[in-house]
């Protein structure tokens, strides 16, 4: 498959200096990259509540990277295990390196075809993973990690919002981003049903910069409106 490939290769490269291009890339929205890392998963642990978050359930992160998601899955989630996977083998070993004081959490490189282990997930996590990959291999991948959830177990897939010309900038500014291909709301949504999901929801995010953090609460109550930066789709 030729994404594996190209995520692969141009990723390695990036490692280093992955922080530093995306502070670049999204210094229209003022805020710090910590708060990018952690607002996705405040935001599934809120969606889900605090008595799910309690529970001792296993969370696939599908496309880790350099393992930014990791800490704040702990934090909201303390008692899950984490099992992280990446094409990139220069990005595991950067995030092993960082994050050895989480025992919970294990790191896998896959080939982007099957993962390297039989195990059934309670979420799976997607960040910004898809827009990578060509669209013809989207619903294989859903397909496939569908198998993967619990009974009970919820998939959520956030992708930048090509409608928002904030984030068409910040992509275009972005050096690894050069060979993505945004997805639209609509037709993200439409491969989740096509691969057999059900209740199959989505929502907006990110629509106020750093200058009106204070005002941040209010999103939740704007997550209908398609203009935010971000969104995600939530689907079992």
């Amino acid at each position: 498959m030729a994404h594996e490939h190209l995520y692969e290769s141009e990723f390695d490269k990036y490692v280093e200096h992955y922080d530093e291009m995306r502070k670049y890339s999204t210094r229209a929205g003022g805020h710090s990259l910590d708060y990018y890392d952690e607002y996705k998963i405040k935001e599934i642990a809120r969606d889900l509540g605090a008595e799910k978050c309690a529970e001792k359930i296993t969370i696939l992160n599908y496309g880790c990277g350099i393992g930014k998601s990791e800490p704040y899955f702990v934090k909201y989630f303390p008692n899950a295990k984490i099992v992280s996977v990446d094409v990139s083998q220069k990005s595991l070993d950067y995030a092993k390196e960082k994050l050895t004081q989480y025992p919970q959490i294990a790191f896998y490189y896959f080939d982007g075809h099957a993962l390297p282990f039989d195990l059934k997930f309670d979420i799976i996590f997607i960040s910004n993973v898809f827009h990578h990959i060509e669209h013809e291999k989207h619903n294989y991948i859903l397909t496939y990690l569908k198998s993967s959830l619990t009974k009970t177990g919820y998939i959520y897939m956030f992708e930048h919002n090509p409608i928002n010309p904030l984030t068409r900038k910040a992509v275009v500014d972005c050096v690894f981003d050069e060979n993505a291909v945004l997805l639209n709301p609509k037709y993200a949504k439409s491969i989740y049903k096509n691969a057999g999901y059900t209740e199959v929801r989505i929502r907006y995010t990110l629509f106020l910069p750093a200058a009106l953090s204070s005002l941040s609460f209010v999103e939740r109550y704007l997550n209908f409106i398609p203009i935010g930066a971000q969104y995600y789709i939530r689907a079992r």
